[in-house]
């Protein structure tokens, strides 16, 4: 699996483990964009209920503006917000719960114990260049040795975004919950639920997520700007073809992306029986490629129209 592949898998948990702006010290800040910004928004309607659906990203440079009218037309229209995660699993003794749960080994293990010398010795590597970012949520070396796999591999991820700039403090998530803050939001599932869908795979396939993304590292410096600059200007295959390409693990892009996918078209169809309008964002890896949620909706009979 490519490492764009892996961060598309990963997108839901990251920005819950990024809260903080000392993760980012602008070692390769990105410039402003100047051309307009054109992400994707798409809706479905009946004659008494509107849902949009927006493509997010959770982690972003500062000064990337996205925000545009239909966007935000879309939102403030909105008797409803739904997100990934409701507004519950923000709060910190939720994400320790989910954490202890299931991002802890037990305590007769260790992640060195489950890697080769050879692994072993490029984890260490990449803990020592990422060492700023990692010691600013705590995570020295001896607390990843305590990790799962998964959560290892989410954590570093997390601080080479810091390293590259990139932040949750400026992803859309956090402009979505300023604007939004007085209106009803839920949540399409909870932390534990996207804890779970990781935690329940083998250690093998762990490993792997682990030692792609550690193996892999130096090739986010330009998938990560690559995939944004896609985002931004609402080119939805290309996206698509970054975050999705070689999806060739089955057992993991059915778990983690397709197999959700279709969980949330369910949601939206049975939604429509309600009348209102949601507005509805979610990673937009999720809202692209073969098997999205648009691809899911179609099968159900469901027309889905671009906005933007």
């Amino acid at each position: 699996m490519k490492l764009a592949s892996l961060l598309a898998l990963a997108s839901a948990p990251l920005a819950l483990l990024a809260a903080t702006p000392a993760l980012a010290d602008h070692h390769a800040e990105p410039a402003a964009a100047t051309t307009p910004a054109t992400p994707g928004l798409w809706k479905v309607a009946d004659e008494d209920t509107t849902i949009y659906l927006f493509g997010t990203f959770h982690f972003l440079p500062k000064d990337v503006e996205w925000l545009t009218p239909p966007v935000a037309e879309a939102m403030d229209s909105a008797d409803l917000v739904v997100k990934e995660l409701g507004p519950e699993s923000e709060e910190m003794a939720t994400i320790q719960a989910a954490v202890m749960k299931h991002g802890l080994l037990a305590p007769d293990q260790s992640l060195s114990g489950l890697l080769t010398p050879e692994q072993n010795a490029k984890l260490a590597a990449v803990l020592t260049e990422l060492e700023p970012q990692l010691a600013a949520t705590g995570m020295s070396p001896a607390v990843i040795d305590r990790l799962r796999p998964w959560f290892a591999f989410i954590n570093i991820t997390v601080a080479k975004f810091g390293q590259m700039g990139f932040g949750a403090e400026s992803g859309v998530e956090r402009v979505i919950a300023e604007r939004t803050k007085d209106k009803q939001r839920i949540g399409l599932e909870t932390l534990d639920q996207q804890f779970g869908f990781f935690a329940s795979l083998s250690n093998e396939d762990q490993v792997r997520l682990l030692m792609t993304t550690v193996e892999g590292l130096d090739e986010m410096e330009t998938a990560l700007p690559a995939m944004v600059e896609n985002w931004r200007m609402g080119k939805v295959d290309e996206l698509a073809a970054l975050l999705n390409d070689d999806m060739s693990e089955a057992n993991i892009s059915d778990l983690i992306l397709f197999d959700r996918n279709a969980a949330w078209a369910e949601w939206i169809g049975a939604r429509m029986d309600e009348p209102g309008t949601v507005f509805i964002a979610v990673g937009a890896g999720h809202l692209g490629g073969p098997k999205s949620v648009q691809d899911f909706l179609a099968q159900k009979g469901i027309t889905v129209t671009r906005v933007q």
